[in-house]
């Protein structure tokens, strides 16, 4: 109950809808603005993970965010899962440096004719990867799985 409290005290949470955010209590998050909205939604970050003034979203149905264990997520960092049947999974032990973007949408539609051909995709972010300040990951990227050294 109490790292509860403390999430909330410590960050910007706004869950609508039938969503659920699970932070393990080993977790530091803090300064993060989390944004769940639609339906069957979730946000999951895993134990010890250590997480600093991030941007949150979730919006649409049946999408999420899962951080693995023992991640670093630095200043400013955005991530986005939006539209319907997308995630965003971090693996164990993966840092992101600050200014770090991951989006699995574009966040507008592109149409040829009356086909779309931007859906959004998901993304998987692998064990032992850094990401260094400024980089973007967009979808359809394929898995990455930079090996720290």
């Amino acid at each position: 109950m109490l790292n509860s409290i403390l999430v909330y005290a410590r960050n910007k949470v706004r869950v609508k809808g039938d969503n659920s955010l699970s932070i393990d209590k080993t977790a530091r998050v803090r300064g993060c603005f989390i944004s769940i909205q639609g339906k069957n939604n979730s946000l999951i970050i895993k134990g010890a993970a250590n997480i600093r003034d991030t941007y949150f979203e979730i919006d649409g149905n049946d999408c999420s965010i899962v951080i693995g264990e023992n991640c670093r997520i630095g200043d400013n960092c955005y991530l986005s899962s939006r539209e319907k049947c997308v995630s965003i999974t971090i693996g164990n032990n993966t840092s992101l440096s600050r200014n770090v973007k991951i989006m699995t949408s574009d966040g507008h539609n592109i149409t040829q004719g009356k086909r779309r051909i931007n859906p959004a995709k998901s993304i998987s972010i692998g064990d032992h990867v850094w990401l260094a300040d400024g980089v973007a990951v967009l979808k359809g990227g394929g898995q990455w799985a930079v090996i720290l050294l």
